[in-house]
């Protein structure tokens, strides 16, 4: 007969007692206090599910873009800030690479893209792995845009308006260049008759539900992007190799330590997706490798098994 495994008891307990509270906080505290409660859940839940030992994912953010007429409140710089906020609170055991940082890479500031205008996202994946970047997210707003829709019942009914804010957000994985996330979000609240019409003809005059809204999404994209690091693998990539000498490229910023050995895995086979969209599918083991010295950015390691180690095969934690 299978003996229950002793750890997994506690973290049951703890998981049915946060819905409980959950389910408590929403029916006697209110729609306010329960959202804070439920993102402060799962923030301890992404801490149980990461470990302790866990070494550090690293993700970099490729400056927002606004596309809509409204250019007040500088909305993308307000959503970056916010989604970043969200990244550094919520997320457990991650690397920020944020525009504007010492070691930003260049290529990430006029990111590639296709001649169709979608990212390219397999020169994404090689920028992103000789900088040791585990994900890279980018997005942009929309628009912004009003309309109105009758409300109430019989000669009661009237006009009333409301605020769309369009929010798109990507995350690419650099292992394979496939997508973790891709949101589109539509924010709708309603405003005053003259917001509207301050919108409708696209007018540069404050508005602070456009603020606001921009805020609320950026902070529930930010920990969609928390939660899927959390399903994630630690990974880094080979920089170079001379000989015995491999480098690779993730340091202390990631929380690596002299004597850590690590697997090395072949890039794998390039595929084609839907459209111009092309994947990476991972290959086979390369071989191991043993950290001796240690940079901010880089590793230096030495061989353990080679089976045919390469500038650009994956790294990852035995």
């Amino acid at each position: 007969m299978m003996k229950p495994n002793p750890k997994t008891k506690p973290n049951s307990i703890l998981l049915f007692s946060m819905v409980i509270f959950l389910v408590y906080i929403w029916t006697f505290i209110g729609c306010s206090t329960y959202y804070t409660a439920r993102r402060t859940t799962k923030k301890i839940t992404r801490d149980m599910m990461a470990g302790e030992g866990d070494l550090k994912k690293s993700i970099a953010i490729i400056k927002f873009e606004n596309q809509s007429y409204y250019t007040n409140d500088k909305i993308e710089e307000l959503f970056q800030e916010k989604i970043t906020e969200t990244l550094q609170s919520a997320c457990t055991n991650i690397h920020l690479i944020l525009p504007g940082d010492e070691r930003y890479p260049n290529p990430l500031k006029a990111p590639p893209r296709l001649s169709s205008g979608r990212i390219d996202n397999l020169k994404l994946v090689q920028v992103g792995r000789l900088s040791g970047i585990g994900a890279i997210a980018t997005g942009s707003i929309n628009n912004v845009s009003a309309y109105q829709k009758k409300r109430g019942i019989f000669w009661l009914r009237d006009d009333h308006a409301y605020l769309q804010v369009q929010i798109h957000l990507e995350v690419f994985d650099t292992e394979t260049g496939a997508k973790l996330l891709d949101e589109n979000r539509l924010e709708e609240v309603e405003i005053e008759e003259d917001d509207y019409h301050f919108i409708k003809e696209q007018r540069q005059v404050p508005i602070v539900e456009i603020s606001e809204k921009v805020q609320f999404s950026a902070t529930l994209l930010g920990e969609k992007i928390c939660d899927s690091l959390v399903n994630q693998s630690w990974k880094s990539y080979v920089v170079s190799k001379e000989g015995e000498k491999v480098i690779i490229s993730s340091g202390k910023n990631a929380g690596l330590q002299p004597g850590d050995r690590f697997e090395i895995y072949d890039t794998g086979k390039l595929i084609n997706g839907i459209a111009d969209e092309r994947f990476l599918l991972p290959g086979k083991k390369t071989g191991v490798v043993q950290v001796t010295y240690i940079h901010m950015d880089k590793a230096e390691t030495v061989v353990v098994t080679d089976e045919g180690i390469r500038p650009g095969d994956i790294v990852k934690q035995q």
